[in-house]
Order: C-alpha cells, then sequence, then structure tokens
C-alpha cells in the first residue's frame, strides 16, 4: 500500500511541476529538483549544486563519481501524508542503479541543504566522520553559502 501511495505522490508531484523552471538537471551535477507547488518557498538549484561542490572538496572528494540526488521540496501537509521529515534522505534503487533522495519540507534554507547534502555524500563515499566532524563541515558550508550573492536576487 505504500508503494502505491509514494507513486501517487511522485506523479502529483510531477504533475504538479513547471519543467521549464522547476526540474531542471544542471548540468555540473547529477541532481534533479522537483517542486510541489504548495510548498512554501523555492529551492535554489545553484545552491544545492555548489553545497555538493563545498562538501565533496572539505571531504577530498574531488576525483570521485558522485551520486544521482533526486530533491523533493513538499508542503508539510505532503509530507505528513508520506510520514518524511524536513531533511530526510533515502538510498533508493531504480531500473538497477542507485539514487539519493532528500526531502526538505517548508522554507528552504542554506543549512537544510547543507545538512542534506552532507548526509548524502557521507553515506555515499562512505567516510567515516565523528559527529562533531561532520557538524564542522555542515557549519562550514553553511558561512560560505551565507556569504554567496546570487546575481538573480540584485535585480
Amino acid at each position: 500500500m505504500w508503494g502505491v501511495n509514494a507513486c501517487l505522490l511522485a506523479l502529483l508531484l510531477l504533475a504538479a511541476t513547471n519543467s521549464d523552471a522547476q526540474a531542471q538537471r544542471p548540468s555540473n551535477t547529477e541532481l534533479v529538483v522537483v517542486e510541489e507547488r504548495d510548498a512554501v518557498g523555492l529551492i535554489d538549484k545553484k545552491k544545492i549544486a555548489d553545497c555538493i561542490h563545498l562538501i565533496v572538496h572539505e571531504l577530498h572528494a574531488e576525483d570521485r563519481e558522485l551520486p544521482k540526488i533526486l530533491v523533493y521540496h513538499v508542503s508539510q501537509e505532503s509530507a505528513n501524508y508520506m510520514g518524511v521529515g524536513s531533511g530526510s534522505t533515502w538510498r533508493t534503487r531504480g531500473n538497477g542503479h542507485f539514487r539519493y533522495e532528500i526531502w526538505l519540507i517548508g522554507e528552504p534554507s542554506n543549512l537544510a541543504y547543507a545538512c542534506a547534502v552532507e548526509s548524502v555524500l557521507h553515506q555515499y563515499l562512505g567516510v567515516s566522520l565523528a559527529e562533531d566532524q561532520r557538524a564542522k563541515i555542515v557549519q562550514k558550508v553553511v558561512r560560505d553559502l551565507d556569504a554567496t550573492v546570487n546575481v538573480k536576487h540584485l535585480r
């Protein structure tokens, strides 16, 4: 039954997505973002791509292949229905390949991006770090993202 519910929600999310503006994949990462229309705020795909780059650098994994990441941005109501919390990360398998899913609920933030991406890359790369080291990486990445200005916002 859960599989049917997940498929229905996925179809609803895809139907609610503006394919030109909201489901683009940046060319430099294996990243796809799906946004539900009722979700608060908008995902900044460039910030997530920057976050991936910064965390890969912090983990000294620039020469490693990156995972495919699917980011779902949903409303609190949809998250409650699916039983997921913000920042939930899942490793799923489809067509013989693994991908990682990040679920962001409500207003996106640099902290939410950094925590979720760090969790995915930590698992994918199999890095062995203590929790305090992981927290320091997240804090550094959040500071770097906070210092980044998006030119589109200056218009």
